[in-house]
């Protein structure tokens, strides 16, 4: 299937690894032009050279390296894409806010400064980088989407996780008052993903720990089947999610094709969430 974004400008924050690599990935291989971000030179040129490994040579994969975690952050990123789109030749026509942190940790240990940081990276980048995109794709009206990669945190929250299930649940407030804006365009949509536990190299770096502490020593694969017999019964694949599957959601959503869905929350969970909105 064609997804129509060959030669499309996309931006996907924090694509150096994971779920926001695969991303980058898949719409490079759709004949995209891919903006992959990351903190230092040294991440992006490796996550660059995997992507190219993945799409082929030809892909068109542009590094902008920036910290989107502060408002200083994102306006000298900015001012790094607007020099990458005087030289693309077209403006970003696909904002993928990707960015995200998220620890284990308990309520009363996380402190004002942690919450803060929460809020600073997890939901005002994507506020700070929509508040920039969005409305030049409105004035444009020809081609534009706007994704949030939240998480089924948001709608289920894990007791070991509360500062970031209030963070990814702000993303779904944001995305659904941002596609209010949207009203009257055929052409610019916003929407949320919603994975479920998702193999990353952070939860794969957890789940060794978590592996070590409950005496199942180097077995991954065995801690991780208790795991969701303990921590997601409700879970219906019974695993973790591999990143391409998350990716492959939000691709199709970045296309034209997804032009029908506009102000949504994407279940990509596995079944966690027992609701059939």
């Amino acid at each position: 299937m064609d997804l129509q974004l060959a030669d499309k400008l996309c931006l996907v924050t924090a694509s150096t690894g994971g779920i926001g690599k695969e991303i980058a990935s898949m719409l490079a291989q759709c004949g995209a032009v891919v903006i992959v971000n990351g903190r230092s030179d040294k991440s992006t040129t490796a996550a660059i050279e995997i992507i190219k490994e993945s799409a082929g040579e030809s892909a068109r994969v542009i590094p902008a390296v920036g910290d989107l975690s502060s408002a200083n952050g994102v306006n000298a990123f900015l001012k790094v894409i607007e020099s990458i789109e005087s030289s693309v030749g077209r403006p970003v026509d696909v904002l993928v806010n990707n960015l995200g942190i998220f620890h284990s940790e308990a309520f009363e240990d996380i402190s004002d400064e942690k919450w803060s940081e929460y809020y600073e990276t997890n939901t005002m980048s994507g506020v700070r980088l929509s508040r920039y995109f969005l409305p030049k794709m409105l004035e444009r009206n020809t081609f534009g989407r706007v994704i949030f990669i939240s998480s089924e945190s948001a709608l289920k929250p894990l007791p070991n996780m509360i500062a970031y299930a209030v963070s990814k649940t702000s993303q779904l407030s944001l995305s659904r008052g941002l596609a209010e804006l949207t009203k009257g365009s055929k052409n610019v949509t916003v929407n949320a993903i919603l994975p479920g536990p998702t193999m990353t190299k952070g939860v794969e770096d957890y789940m060794k720990s978590w592996a070590e502490e409950n005496s199942f020593g180097d077995d991954v694969a065995a801690a991780s089947a208790k795991y969701f017999e303990m921590h997601e019964p409700t879970s219906l694949i019974q695993r973790f999610l591999e990143p391409k599957e998350v990716a492959y959601a939000t691709t199709f959503l970045c296309s034209p094709l997804a032009s029908g869905i506009n102000g949504t929350a994407q279940h990509v969970d596995g079944g966690i969430v027992r609701n059939i909105s």
